[in-house]
This record gives C-alpha cells, structure tokens and sequence, in this order.
C-alpha cells in the first residue's frame, strides 16, 4: 500500500514524514520506538491516532473543541431535559417534521410547475397531516367531503379540533 501524502497535514516539508509505501513508514516507527511498545503489537492504530492528532493540532482544533466542550458543559443542564421528558421529541420543530416528506419529494420531482399546483399541493398536505394527527384515514375524510356513496361521515377539521381542545388531557 502507497502512501503519496504526507502522514500528517501541513508536514510535507518534513521529509521524515512523508513515506512512499507502508514499510518505510513501519521501519521510521520502529526507530521511533512506536513498535517496540507493549500496548499493542501493531503499530498502526498507535501512528493513525498520532497522525490524527498532529492533523488537529496543525489546524489548531484543539481550541475550538475545547471551547465547544467548554459550552457542552456550561449548557450541560440544558442538554439533558430530554432525558427528564422522554415523550417530548428531540427535535421539537413540528412544522418542520410536517412538512418533511413533502420536501423529500420536491427533491425528487422537482416540484411543482404552476403557483395554483403548489398551491393545491400545499392544502392537500396540510390536510392529510391534520388528519393523521386526528386519527382519521386521509381518503376517509376525503370520502366524506366529496360525497362518494358509503364514505363515513366525518365531520370538518374544525369542528374536530374545537372538539378536541375542549377535552381535558
């Protein structure tokens, strides 16, 4: 296996760090000392970390994950409420998740291609969550406001919301 880049970044001015396949990199560990230690026969988990870790330090990400561990732990209170209300989701944005399969298919068809479509679009969307938030079949309340013969009857959104909200938890 061929090594062409240097091991850490930002070293290639340091000849002794970059190798041209896998047993020169092993025999410069093995001067270094790195095979010889007892913690692990391979050398090679020890020098990816140790390469990893140059990488971080040569782009001086040592200090900002200290200032974001720093923030974790100041807000550490904060961050553990979900634990305290396991019911409530993680991300809490409802219109967000609302409208997620919606996007999910744009991305994929691209969308409409009038306003008015969009338009149409965007009710029928806003209908078909409504109801499932309700409990109640999309193509059943369809059904029942078009008319088509043996639907149930359902009453409008409305009036079951109203219904709903009135009801103690």
């Amino acid at each position: 296996m061929a090594l062409a880049g240097p091991v850490v970044a930002g070293s290639s001015e340091h000849a002794d760090r970059v190798f041209a396949d896998r047993a020169a990199r092993d025999a410069h560990l093995d001067r270094l000392g790195v095979c010889a230690l007892e913690v692990n026969p391979d050398p090679t988990p020890i020098a990816a970390e140790g390469a990893l870790w140059g990488g971080l330090e040569a782009h001086g990400l040592p200090a900002a994950l200290d200032r974001l561990l720093t923030r974790l732990r100041a807000n550490n209170s904060e961050s553990l409420k979900a634990l305290d209300r396991p019911k409530i989701p993680l991300r809490a944005n409802a219109s967000q998740n609302d409208i997620r399969r919606r996007v999910i298919r744009r991305k994929i068809s691209s969308g409409t291609r009038s306003d008015a479509g969009r338009d149409r679009r965007d009710a029928f969307l806003g209908l078909a969550k409504t109801c499932a938030k309700l409990g109640i079949a999309f193509s059943d309340y369809l059904g029942a406001r078009l008319l088509v013969p043996g639907s149930a009857t359902i009453p409008f959104l409305p009036e079951i919301v109203s219904l709903r909200a009135a009801q103690p938890p």
